[in-house]
């Protein structure tokens, strides 16, 4: 097919928004879903040129694979192995481990598959995986298996064969997308896999065929599609929605909007948007956009290693401009001449080097799994000061009652229990640090899940607040029907979630720690009135770094000497003054009921400095999260109230 420059204009922007959004300070707008702008242009391209080329009798699936790989593999073998090289000189045993784990992946285009098998909630690392962002190169490669075999089946039975089965399986990956709320709870899925994706591939492939109507070709209706196709893509880059709202309807006008500008620019009358996408210095971003999609994500994410976390905005610039200059590079000295070149030589140069590099990579990352990421020239207390034990071994059981009950190392909770600790993740942390406290009083403990210890009615103001609601009421009535339930603790991520209230659920800035005070009073009250003991935890330090493998970071800047690691953790005014509201509802709580609270800043935090780790390991898993050793060092403020 001819060249389009308007399409490669598309791609710059789809590029740059996504370049920017990975490596701006928390820039304000979606840019991640150039991705989606990138999927239409690809199914788009695909379907165009296979089209063509059965019609011409030409297309030959050996031609077809030979195109793909000469434009997708040199480039992406020159970025793993550069990647590689970096991390072997970077990265700590578990971070090498996992990065391993995605060079295999990736090699195979599964690793979507595999980053969605990683996804979950304590997997806040992901953005900081170098290679994640090839989960969307996967998605794309394992399209481009499915569609040569099904267009050259349904083309060869006509034009009308073939819209229909596109339609079809458009409108049935759509469909499964609009379902996915009601019917699944897998948001990752969603994000990460194939099926869930394939609508926006075949939104371009769907364009190619002709399957949507043709616009008539007048200027002025012309230049109006352009500016709605702006206002279409505007409309998923620019508003923040909510957590609630499908992932579909954000991507849903950005899909339109590209559609609608790849139609526009086969037109005669082109209009002002599609002159503006060909103008020679966007098409040339568009050109090297493959190469800067590549480039900038590890770019970022080993900057980010090396700065331990902490990147200005100079600095983010200057990764912007270097990933600019290795693009463009990389473009001219790589993906043009295997893609251009007739070269027999260099051919059979390339070929060897397709074959022996991935061999290499994958020889090197079998290697790192064999030794779990110990590397031979790492001193071992480094090695052990970067892992940190987050506790698991939970047994979630189902009470007679229905509650959720959630036990340490297969316990069954029946019977024996009589602490019960409640909360959040910051509450899972804390959970063996209570039952050895507990276990120096021969008590045992359960635990039960809760986000929010909202009460009220008037806190029903969305779903997920209404659903708490009715989750915090139904377990305080568990609790006073379980008179052996004598010690009752309290642990949450207390500022994130109530300011949640706000930003999350609708609920007035002014009104949410007058809410929290007055329902978690009325929680405290209704359990001490019954008789029951009541111990709060406040909220653990918070440690401010983007770089969330908080043990790594300790032990980098160990084996580096680095001058930071002594004001790396928090200063104690930090905690007071971003704690100060919640602390204020504690203090309040303490001195209306007969509830006792932890502070755990008194334990960790001395000298105006909170410390994160000792000479035994870090306190941290993450950012926020007590590791198993950092959370024993409260079971000393607990065993006492036991």
């Amino acid at each position: 097919m001819n060249y389009r420059a308007d399409i490669d204009g598309l791609r710059a922007v789809a590029v740059l928004s996504v370049v920017v959004y990975h490596l701006g300070n928390s820039v304000g707008f979606n840019g991640y879903l150039g991705v989606d702008i990138f999927f239409v242009i690809s199914g788009y391209l695909i379907t165009a040129i296979i089209k063509q080329e059965v019609a011409d009798g030409t297309f030959t699936f050996g031609g077809f694979y030979m195109r793909r790989i000469r434009r997708i593999i040199p480039i992406l073998l020159v970025v793993l192995t550069v990647s590689t090289v970096a991390a072997l000189l970077l990265f700590l045993p578990s971070e090498l481990k996992l990065y391993a784990r995605s060079v295999i992946a990736t090699l195979f285009f599964v690793s979507n598959i595999l980053f969605y098998s990683e996804s979950g909630y304590f997997d806040a690392d992901a953005e900081l995986k170098p290679l994640l962002h090839t989960w969307s190169l996967s998605v794309e490669e394992q399209f481009y298996i499915v569609l040569p075999l099904l267009l050259l089946f349904a083309l060869r039975r006509g034009p009308t064969v073939a819209r229909a089965i596109i339609a079809l399986l458009f409108l049935m990956s759509l469909t499964w997308n609009l379902l996915f709320p009601g019917v699944f709870t897998d948001t990752s899925f969603a994000f990460f896999m194939f099926p869930v994706r394939a609508w926006e591939l075949l939104a371009g492939s769907a364009l190619a065929l002709g399957l949507f109507p043709k616009l008539p070709d007048r200027r002025r209706l012309s230049e109006g599609l352009g500016v709605l196709a702006v206002l279409l893509i505007l409309t998923g880059f620019l508003p923040r929605y909510p957590e609630e709202v499908p992932y579909v309807f954000q991507t849903l006008p950005t899909v339109l909007g590209a559609g609608l500008i790849i139609a526009l620019g086969a037109q005669a009358h082109k209009p002002l948007l599609s002159r503006v996408l060909s103008l020679r210095y966007v098409t040339f971003i568009g050109k090297i956009s493959y190469s800067l999609y590549l480039w900038h994500w590890p770019i970022f994410v080993f900057a980010a290693y090396y700065g331990f976390g902490r990147l200005s905005d100079p600095v983010r610039v200057g990764l912007i401009l270097l990933s600019l200059l290795l693009s463009a590079l990389s473009w001219k000295y790589i993906e043009e001449p295997f893609r251009r070149s007739r070269s027999r030589r260099l051919l059979r140069w390339s070929a060897a080097g397709a074959c022996a590099l991935p061999l290499v990579l994958l020889i090197c990352s079998a290697s790192i799994l064999r030794t779990n990421g110990v590397l031979p020239w790492m001193p071992e207390n480094i090695a052990t000061l970067a892992v940190a034990e987050r506790l698991q071994n939970f047994k979630t059981v189902t009470d007679e009652a229905g509650q959720t009950v959630i036990t340490l190392d297969g316990s069954d909770g029946s019977g024996s229990a009589s602490v019960l600790l409640v909360g959040d993740s910051h509450a899972e942390a804390v959970h063996r640090a209570v039952a050895a406290a507990a276990e120096t009083k021969n008590r045992s403990v359960i635990r039960l899940g809760n986000s929010c210890f909202a009460t009220f009615e008037e806190l029903k103001t969305d779903r997920e607040l209404s659903d708490c609601v009715d989750a915090t009421r139904a377990q305080l009535r568990y609790i006073l029907e379980r008179p052996e339930l004598k010690t009752i603790v309290i642990a949450q991520r207390w500022q994130a979630r109530t300011t949640g209230w706000h930003t999350k659920s609708g609920v007035a800035a002014g009104d949410i720690w007058t809410l929290r005070l007055e329902t978690l009073l009325d929680y405290v009250e209704q359990l001490t009135d019954a008789g029951r003991e009541v111990i709060v935890l406040a909220q653990v330090p918070l440690i401010e770094t983007r770089l969330q493998n908080v043990p790594s970071i300790i032990a980098r800047m160990e084996m580096w000497g680095s001058d930071e690691l002594d004001s790396f953790g928090p200063t104690e005014d930090r905690y007071l003054s971003y704690n100060a509201n919640m602390l204020d509802v504690l203090k309040t709580v303490e001195n209306r009921s007969s509830a006792t609270v932890i502070y755990p800043h008194q334990v960790f935090c001395s000298d105006g400095t909170c410390q994160v780790y000792d000479a035994n390991g870090a306190f941290y898993y993450d950012d926020d999260h007590l590791s198993a050793y950092g959370a024993n060092k409260l079971i000393g403020e607990f065993a006492p109230l036991f």
